[in-house]
């Protein structure tokens, strides 16, 4: 697949950075549609539903940019505490909730993959889990976490590489896995499982 054309499926600047790690040259795509019902799944369930939607509403967009050897990567990050999913804040109060409800506790990162050729067809699918510990947390830091704005476009209301770093006590699992993409799992699975490799920046 060497000439492959890469598209990234993601306006996050963390997911744009950790994937140039991998490729040296893509393109970026975009939706602002998601899935909604996350109560009719799991956590894990509804990253890996949402990976699929988000590909598919980038492929039907108007002006798409694929050529017919373009390949889509598409990636949904979710927070699991208690078996509830926790998505990007609304505002504030649902980020104050978020951050006291993980305090001085673990919980599970779960980071959703998908791979997709320009027909739509799957070529390459995946989950990642990563358990978190947080320390405990008083009203004085998360107010001061919130001021920041870093929760406010982060799954679980928190980013471990930037501020909110020191609201982590200890993880279990792949850091990167936790900023939105599982750099690792997703090199070895491409090396074994398809000819992308020739496309790597790593290789």
């Amino acid at each position: 697949m060497a000439g492959t054309e890469i598209v990234l499926g993601s306006a996050s600047p963390r997911r744009r950075e950790l994937f140039s790690h991998l490729f040296p040259r893509f393109s970026v795509a975009t939706s602002s549609k998601e899935l909604e019902d996350v109560k009719q799944f799991s956590p894990v369930e509804f990253a890996r539903e949402n990976t699929y939607f988000k590909a598919k509403c980038i492929l039907k967009s108007e002006g798409e940019p694929f050529d017919e050897e373009g390949l889509l990567f598409t990636f949904d990050t979710v927070v699991e505490r208690d078996g509830i999913t926790l998505g990007k804040p609304s505002g504030i109060a649902q980020a104050q909730e978020m951050l006291m409800s993980l305090s001085g506790r673990s919980h599970e990162v779960h980071t959703a993959y998908l791979v997709m050729d320009y027909a739509g067809q799957m070529i390459l699918q995946g989950v990642e889990s990563t358990k978190v510990w947080f320390q405990p947390l008083d009203e004085n830091l998360i107010e001061a976490y919130i001021s920041s704005g870093d929760p406010m476009d982060k799954a679980g209301a928190y980013g471990i590489q930037s501020f909110g770093g020191i609201l982590v006590k200890r993880i279990e699992g792949c850091f990167y896995n936790v900023m939105g993409l599982p750099v690792s799992r997703l090199y070895h699975r491409l090396r074994s499982e398809t000819e992308l490799l020739d496309s790597l920046a790593v290789s």
